[in-house]
């Protein structure tokens, strides 16, 4: 189990692993497995990790600049619902770039996915990524670098 102290939070092994394989289940990977700790059946074992959705701009590869563009993301957060009370928190970040046009604009989403028996819901986290999945595949890798070049779509920041 990792405690979290500072805050209050648990998140032991079998919660990581369910993470883990919820994700790799919809086609996600581990981001820099070689900077994560990975046990023998290759499961992380840091709560530090991250996931990213590889299908995203229709699966074509991007270099990524300061800015993006940024494939849709999991990691792990802590969620604060009223001060001192926290929840283990999953963010989420949209495909696209920090700070394009409408529909080029990275966007991140926090849910809480922890609750007070200490179980993990995922429920919520199936409902966003059903949302969020297939607009990440649809962005256009040109469009993006468009966008981030020429400012969002075309208009001067």
């Amino acid at each position: 189990m990792v405690d979290l102290a500072f805050c209050n939070v648990s998140l032991d092994s079998a919660h990581l692993h369910r993470m883990h394989e919820f994700l790799t289940d919809r086609g996600w990977v581990i981001i820099h497995p070689d900077y994560n700790t990975l046990d023998d059946n290759g499961m992380p074992t840091k709560p530090s990790t991250s996931w990213r959705y590889p299908d995203s701009f229709g699966g074509v590869a991007l270099n990524s600049i300061e800015g993006g563009p940024y494939p849709l993301v999991c990691r792990f957060g802590i969620e604060w619902l009223d001060h001192p009370q926290y929840r283990l928190g999953l963010n989420v970040d949209g495909a696209g770039y920090m700070r394009g046009c409408p529909d080029h604009t990275e966007t991140e989403h926090h849910l809480v996915i922890g609750n007070d028996a200490g179980e993990l819901d995922l429920t919520e986290v199936g409902v966003l990524l059903d949302r969020l999945e297939p607009a990440a595949r649809a962005l256009n890798a040109r469009d993006l670098i468009e966008c981030r070049y020429f400012g969002p779509c075309g208009r001067d920041l």
